[in-house]
């Protein structure tokens, strides 16, 4: 779910007076392609920030509908294929919410070494702080999920190991009391202690496995 913060909102800001002071500028100067392109990737930016962790158009989409002699058709064409559970792949793409501010920040950085007018590379680096300032947030929202996924899966754990003593002290009562008959209750006693034992063990790994995880995202959060 993308969340409206402060960052963004800003981020926004900051994108339409980039593009606002850009246009005047090249406006006077036809030949600038390097403000041009810096400003497309503003704009670029800014469109795939404000979508951030929702469906949006592949760049392959993108240039049907640029080149596309009749916008109705492609629009058909696209509908029908919807009906057809079609899960149009080629046009259509989702990623999580800090993917596609990294794809932001990327385009950002592109366009600032384009090295544009200083008005316009300005208005790029602040709107770069503002994009990085999300995605900063996006990933903290993302480490505290994974937290909490891990204090469920601790909790498990530690449940799962309580059964699994139980069955044990179950087991080793049947154990002494046993007798030539009572084998094969014994014997399911002891796969039922095997089985919590087995259960605990997959828990565990689960739990690792988080927690290896959640240490990558706060690597990849520090370099920011």
């Amino acid at each position: 779910m993308v969340t409206e913060t402060p960052s963004r909102r800003m981020q926004y800001l900051l994108a339409t007076a980039c593009l606002t002071a850009g246009m005047v500028l090249t406006g006077c100067d036809s030949a600038s392609e390097n403000n041009r392109a810096a400003l497309r990737a503003a704009d670029e930016a800014s469109r795939r920030t404000a979508s951030a962790g929702t469906p949006h158009a592949t760049d392959a989409l993108m240039e049907q509908v640029a080149k596309a002699p009749n916008i109705d058709d492609l629009k058909r064409t696209l509908e029908s294929r919807a009906k057809s559970n079609d899960k149009l792949a080629d046009v259509l793409v989702q990623h999580d919410e800090a993917t596609d501010l990294r794809d932001a920040v990327k385009k950002l950085q592109d366009g600032i070494n384009l090295d544009p007018t200083p008005v316009i590379k300005s208005g790029l680096e602040a709107q770069l702080g503002a994009t990085l300032l999300a995605l900063s947030e996006a990933q903290a929202q993302g480490l505290h999920e994974d937290v909490a996924a891990v204090i469920r899966q601790s909790l498990a754990v530690q449940s799962l190991a309580q059964s699994a003593v139980d069955l044990l002290n179950r087991a080793n009562v049947l154990d002494k009391a046993a007798t030539a008959s009572s084998a094969d209750t014994l014997n399911k006693a002891k796969d039922a202690v095997a089985k919590g034992q087995a259960a605990v063990a997959a828990a565990q790994a689960k739990v690792t496995a988080l927690q290896s995880d959640i240490a990558g995202k706060e690597s990849q959060a520090q370099k920011i």
